[in-house]
């Protein structure tokens, strides 16, 4: 481990001084882990248990090698997926649990145009999309959200292939992982990294069907806490005008959807902020766009039944005269 750090130490600071051929004799030495029994029995610079640490290591040195490492590709997605099939269920590491999928996005994020072309060409084949190949593409898709800077192309890709299954992240990860995801997603909407397009994707794909199976299935509050719901309702449903007048309405349809799982399943947290929640419902009721208009009643029909409001009221907003 201590080489294989210093040789990346060299490769960040030296990378054009080095041939690309170490990739080649890099994917030589990963082959010998497809045998991970072999690399138990044999003599070893590591702990025993550490072998997929060593692997994880030396998948990380491809995206600090020279320009011309785009070639490895293939090979390296290809070993990666082999190497996670050799890991063991239930212990620290498995194909659930991969050590192998950050240092692997890496080296995706460096060469995100032809990865994208790389899987888009792969889409029919089950090595890539099948059960634990969708799992691991999603979760690539999450790291690549946060790197997306560098790295629009590949969140492009991935919210694309999100079309075809929303259920993977929404019932498939533990309750942190998706409250690290909303906090991520929170974080990119008030940054504006994502443009509006973007973002209404993965609104649709990953965070509402996410947040709607966690109301569901008792995860409410292992995946928001009070802290998260402030934020919503400031940043993203009641922030200044100026920000709100930029929403197209694509966007604010997927916000009215968002404010209503609030209003549908934490009503009784969201009490002291009522005013903020009626006023965003209520706007919308008064815009042209008859699809976000569909919403807004919807919306401000969940927030009268939640707070029982006067008869009065109710028959004001449905007539669409302000209450």
């Amino acid at each position: 481990m201590p080489l294989l750090q210093g040789l990346a130490r060299l490769l960040e600071l030296l990378s054009n001084w080095f041939n690309v051929t170490l990739g080649v004799k890099l994917l030589d030495h990963l082959k010998k882990w497809l045998e991970p029994d072999k690399l138990v029995q044999g003599q070893k610079s590591w702990k025993t248990g550490d072998e997929p640490k060593v692997a994880a290591a030396m998948i990380e040195l491809f995206h600090l090698l020279p320009p011309a490492a785009g070639k490895f590709l293939d090979e390296l997605v290809t070993i990666t997926i082999d190497l996670e099939g050799t890991l063991p269920q239930g212990q620290l590491y498995s194909e659930i649990n991969s050590p192998y999928r950050l240092p692997l996005t890496k080296y995706l994020n460096r060469y995100s145009t032809e990865a994208v072309d790389y899987f888009l060409s792969r889409l029919d084949q089950p090595k890539y999309f099948g059960r634990y190949g969708r799992i691991r593409l999603i979760r690539l898709y999450c790291y690549c959200f946060f790197l997306v800077k560098e790295s629009k192309w590949l969140v492009k890709y991935f919210l694309n292939y999100l079309r075809h299954d929303k259920t993977e992240v929404a019932e498939g990860y533990a309750p942190h992982m998706k409250k690290t995801i909303f906090m991520h997603f929170l974080h990119l909407f008030q940054s504006k990294l994502l443009g509006q397009d973007h973002l209404v994707v993965a609104m649709q794909m990953l965070i509402l069907p996410m947040l709607a199976y966690a109301f569901q299935n008792g995860q409410s509050w292992e995946v928001v806490d009070l802290s998260i719901i402030k934020t919503v309702i400031d940043k993203l449903l009641d922030p200044p005008e100026e920000v709100t007048a930029e929403y197209d309405e694509p966007l604010r349809t997927e916000l009215l959807q968002l404010a209503t799982l609030l209003l549908k399943y934490l009503a009784g947290d969201l009490i002291h902020h009522r005013k903020e929640l009626i006023k965003f419902g209520w706007n919308h009721l008064k815009r042209e766009d008859n699809f976000s208009k569909q919403w807004a009643f919807v919306n401000v029909c969940y927030f009268l039944e939640a707070y029982q409001a006067p008869e009065k009221i109710v028959l004001q907003v449905l007539s669409g005269r302000e209450p």
